[in-house]
């Protein structure tokens, strides 16, 4: 199985990589630009085998846009229309490309977006996860799309090297065993005494495609 894994130059990607580099295919962004539409196609016409995508790609300015005012600046602005476009525009495109041979799609999320009222850290951060997380649900209700398992998954925090190691070995299980995996057998399967998986909640009643998973070591 070939799975594409966005955002190629971040931690976890490179990890996946370091696992298994014939399994993971981890594009840098001039190898796939995914706020280029011309960039995305051009990548699936050279790589048609892709059966799961994995969804790691983000845009982290930082601690800008804390307060309101500052959102409708120039700069600012171009920022979040390019959030959008790659936590919306971009997904969606990939999906529709490889629909016919996808078996799942996963987008990596973050436990900020609960708790988004009360962080004053990195609000754009934030709320281009929730787009993507919101979009991969939505994604989930198409009838054309029900063959495709769909997963958000909060990794949790990653702050070293050992961590980010861990955290790529569970997701490499998962898309091992993603045949197996539906919403009631992945916590029966991964819902250990340590918690290794924890709070999963089905959010897509009407087709059980689509579930947030909360990942903690």
């Amino acid at each position: 199985m070939k799975i594409l894994v966005t955002g190629g130059n971040g931690k976890l990607p490179k990890k996946l990589k370091e696992l298994n580099g014939d399994k993971y295919l981890t594009p840098t962004k001039e190898e796939l630009n995914l706020l280029d539409k011309e960039s995305i196609k051009n990548f699936f016409e050279h790589n048609q085998d892709i059966e799961g995508i994995i969804f790691s790609a983000t845009l982290y300015p930082g601690q800008d846009m804390v307060h309101t005012e500052d959102w409708f600046n120039d700069d600012n602005l171009k920022i979040i229309n390019d959030s959008f476009n790659l936590n919306y525009t971009a997904i969606g495109q990939l999906i529709h490309l490889y629909k016919d041979k996808l078996k799942f799609v996963i987008g990596l999320t973050t436990g900020m977006i609960d708790h988004s009222s009360q962080n004053q850290c990195c609000p754009l951060y934030i709320l281009g996860k929730e787009v993507m997380k919101n979009t991969i649900e939505r994604f989930s209700y198409n009838l054309q799309l029900r063959h495709i398992k769909m997963f958000n998954l909060n990794p949790g925090p990653m702050n070293d090297s050992d961590e980010y190691q861990k955290h790529s070995i569970i997701l490499d299980n998962i898309t091992n065993n993603i045949d197996k995996i539906n919403s009631g057998e992945l916590a029966k399967k991964y819902k250990t005494d340590k918690k290794i998986f924890d709070g999963v909640k089905c959010v897509c009643p009407s087709n059980k495609n689509c579930f947030n998973v909360v990942l903690y070591l």
